[in-house]
C-alpha cells in the first residue's frame, strides 16, 4: 500500500495522516520534513491524552503545536483558539 505523501504528490490533493499523541508525532517529524520540503499537501492530525493532563506533567503530554510548527505551515490545536486558515481549492 502505498504512503499517503506518495498518493499526494502526484495528485496535489492533500492526503490526510493520523499520528497517536507526541510519540506518534515524535516519530513522524522525520517524514514530515521531507513531506514539507517536497511542497507534499498533508493533512495531519495528532491526538492528544487531553489538556486534563497537561497540568499532570503526564508521560504522553507534550506540546504537539510547538513540535509541529517547524515542519508545518500551520498548526493549531482544536483549544487554542486560533482562527483556521481559509480551505482554497487546489483543482
Amino acid at each position: 500500500m502505498p504512503l499517503p505523501w506518495q498518493m499526494a504528490m502526484p495528485t496535489g490533493l492533500p492526503a490526510v495522516i493520523h499520528l497517536h499523541s507526541g510519540v506518534g508525532l515524535g516519530n513522524g517529524i522525520g517524514m514530515l520534513y521531507q513531506a514539507y520540503r517536497g511542497h507534499t499537501p498533508l493533512i495531519v492530525i495528532a491526538g492528544e491524552a487531553g489538556i486534563q493532563y497537561d497540568a499532570m506533567d503526564a508521560q504522553m503530554a507534550c506540546d504537539l503545536v510547538e513540535m509541529a510548527k517547524p515542519v508545518t505551515k500551520y498548526a493549531a490545536s482544536g483549544t487554542s483558539g486560533i482562527p483556521s486558515p481559509p480551505v482554497e481549492k487546489s483543482l
